[in-house]
């Protein structure tokens, strides 16, 4: 493997690793390079580790993160790609509505979010 594509791989494992650590999704490294790389998937949590194999099929795609913010002619486009991203990720879980905005409030310490069902954050 190339420099360049072994950097590419490793920043995408990375991502897509601690992206669902910080959601409360452990695994240890070795396990979830086996799911991520090798498409592995334990028996014991196949619901958890379809989140970090979608999570890094999506980060993995040269033509998806090829696609930045500022490729988008306005904001509104922009934000009307994220379903998509958020379906191929949670593909594996329906029970999840994938591509479909949060409907309900996250609350984080004492700050409050969310993406409403048109598509603007929701503000505390």
């Amino acid at each position: 493997m190339r420099s360049r594509d072994a950097e590419f791989v490793n920043l995408a494992f990375f991502d897509a690793y601690f992206s669902n650590f910080i959601e409360g999704t452990r695994f240890e490294v070795a396990e979830a390079r086996e799911i991520a790389l090798e498409g592995k998937i334990p028996a014991t949590r196949p619901a958890d580790a379809h989140d970090i194999l979608g999570t890094y099929r999506l980060v993995a795609s040269r033509p998806a993160m090829g696609r930045g913010v500022r490729d988008f002619p306005d904001f509104y486009r922009f934000l009307s790609a994220l379903p998509g991203a958020h379906a191929q990720i949670l593909s594996a879980r329906p029970d999840q509505r994938p591509g479909e905005f949060k409907a309900v409030v996250n609350v984080v310490r004492s700050t409050r979010s969310t993406m409403g069902m048109a598509g603007s954050p929701a503000r505390s």
